[in-house]
């Protein structure tokens, strides 16, 4: 979903379009209470699927996130000139998001050899022309 959203936020600024990907923590809300039916869990996928009905089972009482001020979040980025393009919502969503950030650039960094080696050989820089010459590319990037 992300890089869909960075894609259109480039292909729509030109028409004045903004997009924001708005990631939230847990809510507590009746998501994942007595509104949520889980099915029994066979044997082979209780380490995973089992797990995750687990964790949530008290997720309602526990999670960290107001929906209200979700709510009132996401009125106030409406009204801006320049919102953000992606905005992470709550601690536990700041922190998760955070670790899967450097996760993604130290996996980046680590496969860069070959990530680089698809360039024809007469390429010269690191593909930042690229960037500079694109019409709409929100200036925050």
């Amino acid at each position: 979903m992300g890089g869909f959203s960075e894609v259109l936020a480039t292909e729509v600024a030109p028409l004045g379009i903004k997009v924001t990907v708005l990631e939230p923590g847990g809510m507590r809300t009746d998501w994942a209470g007595s509104s949520m039916y889980n099915a029994p869990v066979s044997k082979p996928y209780e380490p995973t699927v089992g797990a995750a009905v687990e964790a949530m089972r008290d997720f309602t009482e526990t999670a960290h996130g107001d929906p209200e001020k979700v709510a009132q979040v996401v009125l106030e980025i409406a009204h801006l000139d320049d919102p953000p393009l992606r905005l992470l919502l709550g601690k536990d969503a700041y922190s998760y998001g955070r670790a899967a950030w450097n996760r993604r650039l130290t996996e980046d960094e680590n496969w860069r050899h070959l990530s680089l080696s698809t360039d024809f050989d007469d390429v010269d820089g690191e593909g930042e022309r690229w960037l500079e010459n694109q019409v709409g590319v929100p200036r925050r990037w």
